[in-house]
């Protein structure tokens, strides 16, 4: 165990866990919510620190991250632990019995992306907001082997988690639940979730921090009309008409095609749907800029970071030195 990088302490022997928004009070022997922080010994400790749940090398695409290091290989790697126990974070949600748990410390992350030649390292599975010591030692030492950084979250980092981070960070998959009090509350367990959304903008403002937003619909729930215009509002004045939006579904849930239109209506660039295989077109001159199809992700129209047709801006991650991408509608 390794004591919580951001905790206080509270009357009656009751320490507060200050590393994501749920900020849980424990007694003595009290887990919190993410299921992996308990208070033992008179500190919350994480239990969690170094346990490895899954550990990859795949294409970047895979991510979800189409528009950073296009076709990158990367070391993907998660722990255990979320602060929001929807149905596609239960499986890494829970600890395995102490037998049953596998080491890997953040040093050991770093070396094997180098030794497997890995341009990246991203942090997934489990939701990094609640393995952040782990996580952000990794964040670092990548950072010093010249690797890029990346996180898939639901952003419930803590304005203090966020601010360690933050220097170290390249690229995040913000996992929305949708925009909507009823959709975090029916699908999340969360009444308060606009801290995820203050997150996300102080990512871009002060690191300008690549940030692709995902949503998996949910008929009924999040996939009204009134909530991805208002979405796709907020991401075109908060983080840039040039951020993408991935809307996902699955068999017999909502359609995306009429809302990707309602979120380009609304003033994005960037709107993709489940398929794997959708190439990604210049918003000025629709050329096709990055091809991806059943092989490798090709970028076929793209001239540093703009189109090489018409010299538009993309909005594109390419360079881990040159952080100065510009994310706002271009020219």
């Amino acid at each position: 165990m390794r004591p919580s990088l951001f905790q206080a302490p509270l009357p009656q022997e009751v320490r507060r866990c200050d590393v994501c928004q749920w900020r849980c009070e424990l007694a003595p022997g009290e887990t919190g919510r993410c299921g992996v922080r308990l208070h033992h010994a008179g500190s919350i400790q994480s239990e969690a620190d170094g346990v490895v749940s899954a550990a990859t090398i795949g294409p970047i695409e895979d991510q979800r991250l189409w528009h950073f290091f296009p076709d990158a290989q990367v070391f993907n790697v998660g722990s255990y632990g979320t602060p929001i126990l929807t149905e596609q974070a239960a499986q890494y949600g829970q600890l395995p019995e102490p037998a049953a748990r596998r080491q890997l410390p953040a040093e050991r992350v770093a070396d094997f992306a180098q030794q497997r030649l890995c341009r990246g390292v991203v942090w997934a599975y489990n939701d990094p907001a609640v393995t952040l010591e782990w996580t952000l030692d990794g964040l670092k030492l990548a950072r010093a082997g010249s690797r890029f950084t990346a996180v898939v979250s639901s952003g419930y980092f803590s304005s203090e988690a966020i601010e360690a981070i933050g220097p170290y960070l390249d690229g995040i998959r913000l996992d929305l639940l949708g925009f909507s009090d009823q959709a975090y509350v029916e699908l999340g367990g969360i009444q308060e979730w606009q801290g995820i959304m203050a997150g996300a903008e102080w990512l871009r403002e002060r690191w300008n921090t690549h940030i692709e937003v995902s949503l998996r619909l949910h008929a009924g729930v999040n996939d009204r009309e009134t909530e991805i215009e208002t979405l796709a509002r907020w991401m075109r004045e908060k983080l840039g008409a040039l951020t993408p939006l991935h809307l996902l579904s699955r068999d017999g849930q909502p359609t995306w095609e009429h809302l990707a239109d309602v979120a380009r209506a609304a003033g994005l660039e960037f709107v993709y749907g489940p398929d794997p295989d959708q190439p990604t077109r210049c918003p000025q001159c629709r050329w096709v800029v990055i091809e991806r199809s059943a092989g490798p992700t090709q970028l076929t129209g793209v001239s540093g970071e703009v189109c090489e047709s018409c010299g538009t801006s993309l909005g594109l991650r390419t360079s881990l030195f040159r952080r100065q991408t510009r994310y706002q509608r271009g020219g």
